[in-house]
This record gives structure tokens, C-alpha cells and sequence, in this order.
């Protein structure tokens, strides 16, 4: 089975935006789950390689961040997969708040964790986080 994955794309630390990316089977269904656009079209409905203005909303429709929407179908991605890229405001707590909100409707829609965060994959990820956290000193005392 092929896994949907969601990691940061861009360095923790101080910057005016951050990258979140998801890719795999399900991630433009997830994406669709948490977003709503300014245009009120439906994420997943929209043209491939297209840019959407929008907010992140969680699973009780509360406002997480307003963000930018990068919309790739597969196979013309960097990863070959159905792909979409957000760009919100760099604060730790808004990019964990994307990325929980993601995994809740991940973990709505029946996954059952195999698919991201909850499986293999996550735990990579979240290791390599930490190592990456690690090395640029956050945890300096």
C-alpha cells in the first residue's frame, strides 16, 4: 500500500512563511477536508497546477490560518503522486495545527493508520523532525 504523507518542507525557525506538503493517494480528499476557499469551489474538484486562496479549517470548522493552495495532480508532481503544497504563516503552532488537522480527517475517513502519520512513514518523519530540531539548537538549555 502507498502511504499519504504530510512533512514541512521548509527549515523550523524564524521565516514569514512555511511549506506544508502532502502527497500520496489521499492527499488532495484530506486537503479538500480542511480547506475553504475564498472562491468556494471544492479543493479537490479544482484544475490541476492551479493556486487557490483559503483558509486551513479544523474538524469544527474553526479557522486555523488564511493560506495559499498549490494543487498538482499526478503524475506531473515531483513525487508522481497527487500533490498539495500549503503556504502558511511560519509559526510552530499553526504548522502542527495543519498538520493535527490533517491526520484528524485522515483518521476520519477510516485509514486506520496505515496511512500517514499514524504508520511507518510518520514515525520516520517524526524522528527526522526531531534530529533536525536537534542540530539547529532547539533544545539548547
Amino acid at each position: 500500500m502507498i502511504d499519504t504523507i504530510i512533512a514541512q518542507c521548509t527549515p523550523s525557525g524564524t521565516g514569514a512563511l512555511a511549506l506544508i506538503r502532502l502527497s500520496g493517494p489521499k492527499a488532495l480528499f484530506i486537503a479538500s477536508k480542511a480547506a475553504y476557499l475564498s472562491s468556494k469551489k471544492i479543493l479537490s474538484e479544482v484544475a490541476t497546477h492551479t493556486i487557490h486562496h483559503g483558509w486551513i479549517v479544523d474538524i469544527n470548522h474553526v479557522k486555523i490560518d488564511e493560506v495559499l493552495f498549490f494543487v498538482m495532480h499526478g503524475p506531473k508532481t515531483f513525487t508522481g503522486e497527487h500533490t498539495v503544497e500549503i503556504s502558511c504563516h511560519n509559526n510552530p503552532f499553526i504548522i502542527q495545527g495543519i498538520i493535527d488537522t490533517a491526520l484528524d480527517f485522515d483518521r476520519m475517513a477510516g485509514c486506520l493508520g496505515s496511512c500517514f502519520g499514524l504508520g511507518l512513514i510518520g514515525n520516520v518523519l517524526r524522528l527526522l523532525a526531531l534530529f533536525v530540531r536537534l542540530f539547529h539548537g532547539e533544545f539548547a538549555g
